[in-house]
């Protein structure tokens, strides 16, 4: 698992939808991780969740989206209003460890508005930055964004 941006819709681009999966490795010949002799077993059986670990004080997170069952992340239909960093937690249902203990992996995401103005100029978020995508419409009364200051 890796990490990715997703944003909601704004004007003709799509809200970001984001599929995750989990694929099984043992460990090769030399017991290390993430190594070149490592062995791909395959997917496995996991369940979703998420979890926000980062974000504005006070900031409510009752807009961030779902993880479906087979690790797709939908974004709401609403703006979150600002941006969370949010984990996205995958607990293997069947695998164990040595202790007995569940399997469990992590990656993350980042939740945001879809675009801010700032200086006159609208940025929307493309992958893992800001772009500037041109002068900001004035007296747009879009509320699905952020004003940055």
């Amino acid at each position: 698992m890796g990490w990715s941006i997703r944003v909601h819709r704004v004007g003709t681009r799509p809200k970001g939808y984001q599929q995750f999966a989990v694929i099984a490795y043992q460990r090769g010949a030399d017991g290390k991780r993430h190594t070149d002799d490592d062995v791909e077993l395959g997917p496995i059986d996991v369940a979703w969740s998420h979890k926000v670990f980062c974000s504005q004080d006070g900031a409510s997170s009752d807009f961030l989206g779902q993880m479906t069952a087979g690790g797709l992340f939908i974004p709401a239909s609403k703006s979150p209003g600002t941006n969370f960093d949010v984990w996205v937690i995958a607990s293997a249902k069947n695998e164990k460890d040595l202790e007995g203990k569940t399997f469990i992996g992590k990656s993350f995401i980042v939740v945001t508005v879809p675009y801010y103005v700032f200086k006159g100029r609208r940025y929307v978020r493309d992958q893992e930055r800001w772009v500037d995508d041109g002068p900001a419409a004035s007296g747009s009364d879009d509320s699905n964004y952020s004003e940055a200051k």
